[in-house]
């Protein structure tokens, strides 16, 4: 398993717990969050760290896509 595979099950993992918690009336979640960000998505980017680009992550049961400003 790869770097980038481990980091995909481990965003899984992590979204099926936090899903699991919240019951089934919540289908979504979007947080622009840094570290809520980083936990649905098991994505880390430089651009992150300038205050300008801004990200949010919106995670479903199922998957997770990230979207740019």
């Amino acid at each position: 398993m790869d770097s980038m595979e481990s980091l995909t099950n481990l965003a899984s993992a992590r979204r099926s717990k936090l899903f699991a918690l919240l019951g089934e009336d919540i289908g979504a979640v979007i947080s622009c969050d840094l570290p809520t960000k980083n936990y649905l998505s098991g994505y880390y980017s430089m651009n992150d760290t300038y205050s300008s680009y801004l990200s949010a992550a919106v995670a479903t049961r199922d998957r997770t896509a990230l979207a740019g400003c």
